[in-house]
């Protein structure tokens, strides 16, 4: 996977991209961080159509950890 979303394939071609879950990346997968790839694939993708150069790098999205703590109870 290339920072612009690319699928780097065998044969060469430059035309396929990817976003979601399916991405190689070294971060937590999570539906959260799907609009952030989007906002990189979509520019990149119509450039592409354009025969232009790709313009936007996806740089990684914060990781958050959640921890939960059971329900509420009040402390006497």
């Amino acid at each position: 996977m290339t920072p612009n979303l690319m699928v780097p394939l065998e044969n060469g071609k430059q035309n396929v991209y990817a976003c979601g879950d399916i991405i190689q990346w070294e971060q937590q997968k999570s539906l959260a961080k799907i609009p952030s790839h989007i906002s990189v694939l979509v520019p990149n993708l119509l450039n592409a159509i354009q025969g232009q150069a790709s313009t936007k790098n996806y740089k990684g999205f914060f990781e958050v950890l959640s921890i939960p703590l059971g329900p509420v109870r009040e402390l006497d």
